[in-house]
């Protein structure tokens, strides 16, 4: 797993559980918590993540708040190449596909 599709994970995780821990976020992505709290520092430039220090703290994001999937995976990414190369199908139709692939790539 790459840092943008990890970065992804953790949004999708904060949408789910909508508090958390760099402990929990570490052991999870099998990275250092230090990791962590640079992808936290990064994503909280875009979304509403905030932390807070002490017995309750934690990882948080605003209640209303809902993390929408925007881009494929490496691997869906992997897939889905090699399912167009291998497909008969019109000019205009595979030139929309290399266009949707392109918009949802994160890469």
């Amino acid at each position: 797993m790459n840092a943008s599709e990890r970065r992804a994970a953790i949004l999708e995780v904060l949408s789910g559980k909508r508090t958390t821990t760099s402990e929990y976020l570490s052991n999870r992505f099998n990275v250092s918590r230090t990791t962590i709290k640079r992808d936290i520092e990064l994503l909280s430039l875009e979304y509403p993540i905030y932390t807070t220090k002490g017995n309750n703290g934690g990882i948080h994001v605003d209640s209303d708040w809902k993390y929408e999937k925007k881009h494929l995976s490496e691997e869906q990414l992997r897939v889905l190449k090699k399912y167009i190369s291998s497909v008969r199908t019109s000019k205009t139709d595979k030139a929309a596909f290399v266009s949707i692939l392109n918009d949802f790539s994160a890469l």
